[in-house]
């Protein structure tokens, strides 16, 4: 079966340093940032600047321990390592390929909520706008998942982001200018974890991170591109979690978007800012629900049988829309998304690889240490959602 990951048999322009830290950065601003500031609501200032440096620490060493075990000389994707140390029946190799299939999904599915959460709540809530839009994105995303590259959309999302995070900063900045308007939340162990399964849905790399390690000149230099990578989003995450939090406060879990529209009604400059930041978003979206899709939509490529292909993406793509428009709760499916797969990948595995290798028993025991920090997290967070 051909491969769709990136091998030595597919050359592709190497990276220095520099673009290698900035790739990290940008494979990882993905949804979950739109969440960060309702994640601190939950937490708590306090809380939640613990548990983000919590998981960015121990989410640095489960990315270092992937990389160790694959090696530094070595050019293999952690699908490739997997099926070549383990082989394909293997339990681990079998979590990893289902983890990065489902947490492939739960990137989508985030997307088109957000879509539907905040353009949905330009239109009327009614039966007929609701086929309509969910026609119009079925149309969309199924239609694209016949490409074979989205690259072409690249320079449309680098300047809908750049107007993104300027917004968010001049509204950010608002935010710590009227501080004092805003009472902080009283956080409870609840929220607490909910919080948890948003974070590290934001950190989260996964197979992405061993492909742009691929793609380095110089592999020996990649933990260190990683660790700054991880201090500049962490960095990010503070400030924008933080300040955003002050402005966001109200008893909804949608789009940070729509809750503006509400608290800020009549304020003109907002109210530009926030028509530049819609705007911008509405490309980001659609953008990365197609982007976001493409390893799954390349996988079902590979079935040589027509119908059988085509059936697989048509009920990839329903389930897909149907779960965001029946169950349109962003903040939930981050968490839940996060307390699965993002721990199964970010904690379980890459410490589930070191099984291979003999170990001193310090290590052994700081490495069960995070491995417990990482399921004990998912288990009460994927309770909190539930609950």
């Amino acid at each position: 079966m051909e491969s769709f990951l990136i091998t030595d048999n597919q050359k592709k322009p190497r990276s220095t340093n520099f673009q290698t830290t900035t790739k990290l950065i940008k494979v990882t601003l993905g949804s979950g940032v739109f969440a960060i500031p309702f994640a601190y609501s939950q937490s708590g200032l306090l809380w939640g600047v613990i548990l983000q440096l919590l998981i960015c620490i121990t989410q640095y060493k489960s990315w270092c321990t992937m990389v160790n075990c694959l090696g530094e000389e070595k050019r293999q994707t952690l699908i490739e390592y997997l099926s070549s140390i383990y082989g394909d029946r293997n339990w681990i190799y079998i979590l990893a390929k289902v983890m990065s299939i489902l947490l492939n999904f739960g990137c989508g599915l985030s997307y088109v909520i957000l879509f539907q959460t905040t353009i949905g709540e330009y239109f009327d809530n009614n039966l007929w706008c609701r086929l309509v839009m969910f026609s119009f994105l079925f149309i969309i995303i199924f239609g694209f998942s016949f490409g074979k590259d989205l690259q072409i959309f690249t320079p449309i999302l680098k300047y809908a982001l750049l107007l993104v995070y300027l917004s968010f900063a001049y509204l950010s900045t608002l935010a710590v200018v009227q501080y004092q308007k805003w009472g902080l939340v009283e956080p409870d162990i609840k929220k607490v974890m909910m919080a948890f399964g948003i974070m590290i849905f934001a950190y989260d790399i996964n197979g992405v991170l061993t492909e742009i390690r691929v793609e380095m000149e110089d592999t020996r230099s990649f933990k260190k591109c990683l660790f700054i990578a991880m201090v500049l989003e962490t960095i990010l995450y503070l400030f924008f979690g933080i300040s955003s939090s002050l402005l966001f406060q109200s008893n909804t879990d949608q789009s940070i978007i729509t809750n503006f529209q509400i608290e800020f009604k009549g304020n003109y400059p907002i109210e530009i800012t926030l028509s530049i930041l819609m705007i911008s978003y509405v490309s980001i979206l659609i953008i990365n629900t197609l982007m976001v899709n493409m390893p799954v939509y390349q996988l079902v490529n590979l079935n040589t049988h027509k119908i059988q292909k085509f059936t697989l993406k048509i009920l990839y793509v329903l389930s897909q829309m149907l779960t965001a428009f029946l169950y349109p709760n962003f903040a939930i499916v981050l968490s839940i998304v996060g307390c699965i797969c993002c721990v199964s990948l970010g904690y379980i595995i890459p410490y589930g690889m070191t099984f291979h290798y003999a170990l001193k028993p310090i290590y052994q025991i700081f490495n069960s240490i995070i491995v417990l920090f990482g399921i004990a997290g998912g288990v009460f967070g994927i309770i909190t959602c539930f609950d």
